[in-house]
């Protein structure tokens, strides 16, 4: 039997399908969308627990013109009236906000405009229908604009789920990966406040009273970000890593783990090496440890929880500072080299997130993408040292 490759990286389900990569069946999150009905759900899952990939499946299952060899022998493909029902039978607006990474409104904007063109182009074939008046094929050439005024943009995903419906003869489905990324950057560089209302706005549009929406999905790490973005939205629900709804279709369960193990240990018997397996997430407390090692993992990652134990070996000051923060005190920051991340607002978070520079005395070389003369501050010399 030939060894599936594995998917390093890869984000595609079209991709990992066609060329034969290992996949863990996740497809019966389509089973879970489609008997909930919700007109709008919302997935809050940490960095790594698969999201972008599970969006990707659910285009591939919807979308009209798919291929339905992707679904060969998948959990899915069981449910023969479901996919006779619903695979390949919607119009699918999809769009990724992971890539929307600016030090200015003006900038983000201007990415998210670039978003809607690609997004737009996608489905440029609604320039020849003949079902689009004259006056709507104006309304979709707006779309592909790089120049599109505000007012356009904040409306641009609700009319063109109209168009799309109006080509089709079916509502549509909308698939919204990664929405909080903008206002995490946003957050770090000091325009919030415009990047909120403006993407408020553009989902309020799509999302709420869309005639044209069948349903939507959004993913995103966070559920809200200083405020809620989805204020006058009665359709929502949202479903977090803690709820037990949807919580074996994100990351990985037992059984899983364990064919995902058997898989790396015959890679490593292939090229005469040992790969580590690290399982992550969720683990709080002993027993949880105690279990992800008993299905032969080599070693587990455990943060937050671990650092207020005796174990730790942080200052008790810093472990103080966990115990006394409060929901309001954790804010999103960029880390010195730009990724986002949780932190507890003291006085010197204050003086980082107004600005100032706090340059490092000596270099450690603990991380590859580190500029030590550019940083605003540096991680290890913070918990480190005094």
């Amino acid at each position: 039997m030939e060894q599936l490759r594995l998917p390093v990286g890869i984000e595609d389900f079209a991709e990992i399908r066609r060329h034969g990569y290992y996949y863990v069946d996740k497809t019966q999150l389509i089973e879970q969308v489609l008997n909930r009905r919700n007109k709008v759900s919302l997935f809050t899952r940490p960095r790594r627990f698969g999201k972008t990939l599970n969006m990707s499946m659910l285009q591939h299952f919807f979308e009209i013109g798919t291929d339905p060899k992707f679904f060969q022998g998948l959990s899915i493909s069981k449910n023969n009236e479901l996919c006779e029902k619903h695979m390949g039978k919607y119009p699918v607006v999809s769009i990724s906000l992971k890539s929307i990474h600016a030090d200015s409104y003006a900038k983000a904007k201007a990415q998210l405009i670039k978003l809607v063109n690609r997004e737009a182009r996608r489905v440029q074939f609604l320039l020849d229908s003949d079902r689009l008046t004259a006056v709507d094929k104006a309304l979709f050439s707006e779309l592909l604009d790089r120049e599109m005024e505000e007012d356009t943009l904040v409306s641009s995903l609700q009319e063109l789920t109209e168009l799309l419906e109006i080509h089709f003869g079916q509502q549509v489905i909308v698939l919204i990966d990664e929405y909080d990324v903008p206002l995490a950057k946003a957050n770090q560089n000091g325009y919030y406040d415009e990047m909120a209302l403006l993407l408020r706005n553009f989902f309020e549009n799509v999302l709420k009273t869309n005639d044209s929406l069948e349903f939507a999905v959004l993913t995103g790490c966070l559920r809200i970000a200083k405020e809620s973005i989805f204020t006058g939205l009665n359709n929502f629900k949202v479903y977090s890593i803690t709820d037990t709804d949807y919580d074996e279709t994100f990351g990985f369960v037992d059984d899983e783990v364990k064919k995902i193990m058997a898989v790396v240990r015959k890679y490593g018997e292939k090229y005469g090496c040992s790969i580590p397996v690290v399982l992550a997430g969720g683990i709080y407390d002993r027993a949880a440890a105690k279990h992800a090692f008993s299905l032969g993992v080599d070693g587990i990652q455990v943060a937050t929880r671990f650092v207020t134990t005796e174990e730790c070996d942080a200052d008790i000051r810093y472990k103080e500072a966990y115990i006394r923060a409060n929901k309001e005190d954790i804010q999103i920051v960029k880390s010195p080299v730009g990724m986002p991340g949780r932190a507890i607002m003291n006085p010197f978070m204050e003086r980082v997130m107004a600005g100032e520079r706090i340059s490092p005395k000596k270099c450690l070389l603990c991380m590859k993408g580190c500029k030590p003369s550019e940083i605003p501050y540096c991680i290890t010399s913070r918990l480190y040292f005094r």
